[in-house]
């Protein structure tokens, strides 16, 4: 399934959203994407399919935005993160909610054209977000 979801299921939506003249798509993908090798092995199928999907976004034109967070809980948010071109460690959990109040708070400022690791941290998210503007 990471293939047809993660990979063609993106690919798709890509295009249609250059038709739909989308002006900020946000991709939702993975920490460890940015290099699958450095995954778990149960894990490289998705981690690869999510990096040739975030290769493609970048190159596809349409004004991006790409997180990749740590792993993903069910805890409620903290209000603080930590966002960073890469994470030397690419380890780290994130909350669900804060993942959401990123991209909230992403849209509503309109930073686009980075490519995000994101993990819970310190930073306040409008701050955190903010950093990345310009």
């Amino acid at each position: 399934k990471a293939l047809l979801v993660d990979l063609w299921g993106a690919l798709r939506t890509y295009e249609a959203a250059r038709i739909a003249g989308v002006t900020h798509y946000v991709m939702v993908s993975s920490l460890k994407s940015a290099d699958p090798d450095l995954g778990p092995a149960k894990m490289r199928h998705y981690l690869v399919a999510k990096h040739i999907a975030d290769d493609y976004l970048v190159r596809s034109g349409l004004p991006y935005l790409i997180l990749r967070p740590g792993g993903l809980t069910e805890d409620p948010g903290g209000g603080s993160v930590t966002l960073a071109e890469h994470l030397p460690e690419q380890q780290g959990t994130v909350p669900r909610d804060d993942v959401a109040a990123v991209i909230t708070e992403a849209l509503r400022v309109g930073l686009k054209g980075r490519v995000l690791d994101l993990i819970s941290g310190d930073i306040p998210i409008p701050k955190a977000v903010a950093a990345w503007m310009g």
